[in-house]
């Protein structure tokens, strides 16, 4: 299983057209072959950061997710709305 995290910062006057976009990145990854989970984490004391958490069935399904049209689509609703941080990709495996 590959995990992805992504963090963002968003200023709390352009978080509705962010939280717009991102709903439908995540409803369309949701139903992409591959993947387990995709949703976005808000902070709960800084209003402004959110977190990616994505888990991928292997790294063919995460490039082809990289690929889609509603990726692109997302990448081009929030240029200029959110600074974006650190990306991470790690290989998981279930323990036990």
């Amino acid at each position: 299983m590959i995990v992805v995290t992504a963090s963002l910062r968003c200023p709390e006057e352009r978080r509705e057209a962010f939280l717009r976009a991102a709903r439908e990145l995540s409803d369309a990854s949701r139903r992409e072959p591959g993947c387990r989970e995709h949703r976005l984490l808000a902070d709960a004391v800084d209003g402004e950061s959110f977190v990616w958490l994505e888990r991928w069935s292997d790294e063919g399904a995460l490039a082809t997710h990289r690929d889609c049209p509603h990726v692109a689509a997302y990448r081009r609703a929030v240029a200029g709305l959110v600074v974006r941080g650190s990306t991470q990709v790690y290989e998981a495996n279930p323990l036990g």
